[in-house]
């Protein structure tokens, strides 16, 4: 099993992933979602025949059954890009379960996530900094919400806790639970993407945020590096919501992979990782959006894709035509009358199975670019001074956004 990456490879790593991306750059950039042909499909027609051709069953398995059949300069390139984007996983400390009280009202794979995070920054404080300074140290807790992570956390150190959260009531939880367990805990009401923020870190505290989205981790590692803080560990999650851009590195910057929000949504497509229910009905929206799609081009002559705006999932509960006319309304579109839009809806459902197998190329290239995306974090640290490790800190199952960075001075 591959080891974590320590200081000295991020770079390198980064880099090599970044090339890897860029040569292929035509196999996972086109989206099948919005383009009914794709330009790598005149180039390997065979393969778009031989995709369209999978049996369900395959297209829509974890374990990628399909690779056994597949051509053989495919197979080279999916088993390049698991070993590319493969993390190892992080030295972890043993450390005792949440309990049933502590873990009450958390979901059981959330309580998994917990505990081998705080087992990888346990492993990191007893390491790399000194027994007296861990006794006395703050651990922040970025986005706390109740403060269940930092709570535990200060248990464990018999430390103190800062925990950041912007919603009072989620604020007000949590002090109560600290101040009836008699730990040391501070609850502040804050907007942890306000610059103001940084003014609450010092060099006596260790930061952690366990799946804080882009700008709140983005926030993170700005105002932890600019203030030194002896320590920190990221998990980080939705790379796709940053509103300065997905890359922060000065050295990511430099290999000018040009990501755009729709090239790192590839990142998040795992529909496989979702419940029955709302698999099934993940697959209905997707379907009945290619149906509307359909629909609008024909009705306007546009052929381009037109993308959709969030809707309420009530509306899924709706018949297809009534769906329809409710977008044609926000849309200004004049459409067919309902008893000819059921042809629609049919042409969403295959081309829905169609996207399905044509996705499962740019699959291959998930890995590697959420890899490139976590080291890319590490590497602002590494140009920020700090001590850095990447790995992973729970299976994949647990969580799908499972990689871990952590920095110490």
């Amino acid at each position: 099993m591959r080891a974590a990456y320590h200081t000295s490879q991020i770079e390198p790593m980064l880099t090599a992933l970044g090339a890897h991306l860029l040569a292929y750059s035509n196999l996972w950039r086109p989206l099948p979602f919005a383009q009914l042909h794709l330009p790598w499909q005149d180039q390997h027609p065979e393969l778009a025949q031989w995709l369209n051709a999978l049996p369900q069953a395959e297209v829509e398995s974890p374990h990628r059954p399909w690779l056994a059949t597949a051509p053989p300069w495919l197979q080279n390139l999916a088993s390049d890009c698991q070993q590319l984007g493969e993390l190892g996983r992080l030295d972890s400390a043993p450390i005792p379960k949440l309990g049933v009280r502590a873990a009450r009202r958390i979901s059981g794979r959330k309580v998994k996530q917990i505990e081998g995070f705080c087992a990888v920054v346990l492993s990191v404080l007893r390491a790399q900094c000194g027994e007296a300074w861990r006794s006395g140290c703050e651990i922040v807790d970025w986005c706390a919400g109740k403060g269940h992570m930092g709570r535990w956390l200060v248990q464990q150190t018999g430390g103190r806790l800062l925990a950041l959260e912007k919603d009072p009531h989620l604020v007000e939880v949590g002090q109560k639970a600290c101040d009836q367990l008699g730990l040391v805990a501070r609850f502040v009401v804050v907007d942890v993407r306000e610059p103001a923020t940084a003014a609450l870190l010092t060099n006596q505290q260790f930061v952690v945020a366990l799946h804080a989205c882009g700008d709140l981790h983005a926030a993170m590692l700005t105002a932890a590096t600019q203030q030194r803080v002896e320590g920190l560990a990221l998990a980080p999650c939705c790379y796709n919501s940053a509103t300065s851009g997905p890359v922060l590195s000065a050295a990511g910057h430099r290999l000018a992979l040009g990501l755009t929000r729709s090239d790192v949504d590839l990142v998040h497509r795992q529909i496989w990782v979702a419940a029955g229910h709302d698999r099934a009905q993940a697959e209905q929206e997707q379907a009945w959006r290619l149906g509307f799609d359909a629909l609008q081009r024909q009705s306007t002559g546009h052929h381009d894709y037109r993308p959709m705006p969030p809707f309420p999932k009530t509306w899924l509960s709706l018949d297809f035509s009534t769906f329809c006319h409710r977008f044609a309304q926000l849309d200004g579109l004049q459409l067919p009358s309902k008893a000819s839009l059921g042809e629609f809806e049919q042409t969403g459902w295959l081309r829905l199975r169609q996207v399905q197998r044509l996705e499962l190329l740019r699959g291959m290239f998930r890995a590697p670019l959420e890899t490139w995306l976590v080291l890319d974090r590490a590497q602002m640290l590494v140009e920020s001074g700090y001590h850095v490790q990447v790995g992973t800190f729970c299976g994949r199952l647990d969580s799908p956004r499972n990689a871990m960075v952590v920095g110490w001075l």
